[in-house]
This record gives C-alpha cells, structure tokens and sequence, in this order.
C-alpha cells in the first residue's frame, strides 16, 4: 500500500501528520508498506500508544467546549486545522465511530474506534503535538 492507500484506509487526506505515520511502518523506505511492515508496524508502534491516556487525550482535544461528547463541529474544526479535511470526509469519519447514531461521539464510542484501528493512536499524539506547537506560538 503507499501513502495514498494509507491515508485512504484511515479515511484522511495525505497529510504531515500522516506521512509521519506512514514513514515508521515504511521500514525499507521504498514508499510502500507491505503487509509484513504492516504487521510489524501495528505490533511495535501502534499497541505502546493505544491507551487509555492516548484515547483520554484524543477525546479532550476533540471536545474542546468539555460538553462530554463530541459534535461533528468540534471534529470537523479539529480535523480541518490540522488535516484540511472537507466537511464530507469528517462527516465520513464521524459516522463510522457514532456507532449509536445520535449525532454525538461519546468517549465510549471513541475508545472503540481507536481499539478497532490502533494506527490512530500515534496520530492523536502528533495531532496533539502539532496543536500544542501552535497554541505555544501564539502565546
């Protein structure tokens, strides 16, 4: 798979954040992950940081107005600052992890999503690291 089958696959444009990812799987840097790098890459890089304090972080970051759940606004506002994603593919994403089809992603929910597809995981982590860089810039 290349990065565009990648990026595809997380239902996310080809992004920094995304490439970051893509690289510590594409171990031969040949610019594709076969599945044996896939493999390897969800065993040793994914697993460490799919936790509970990952998916916690992940939740807070998106529901910025502490409401306890997240709105397709909130991820649409987070999802287009650090990925230039469109509406619809937000959308997309939104509700594929809205598993009970309410127009809210709860923690639960999110925490099941992330526990489905853990290569999320490290790009919460470069989302929130992306998102602290630029809050410290404008402070």
């Amino acid at each position: 798979m290349n990065l565009k089958d990648f990026s595809s696959y997380l239902s996310l444009p080809v992004s920094d954040a995304v490439k970051q990812v893509f690289d510590m799987y594409d171990k031969d840097n040949d610019g594709f992950i076969d599945f044996k790098e896939f493999l390897i890459g969800l065993c040793l890089l994914s697993q460490p940081v799919n936790t509970e304090d990952t998916i916690k972080l992940a939740f807070k970051i998106f529901d910025k107005d502490k409401k306890g759940f997240i709105s397709l606004v909130d991820l649409q506002s987070i999802l287009y600052t650090a990925f230039k994603m469109n509406p619809v593919e937000v959308e997309v994403l939104f509700n594929k992890i809205d598993t009970k089809k309410d127009g809210c992603i709860t923690f639960e929910e999110l925490k099941s999503y992330a526990k489905q597809r853990p290569e999320y995981a490290k790009i919460f982590l470069i989302l929130f690291n992306d998102l602290k860089s630029m809050r410290s810039k404008t402070e």
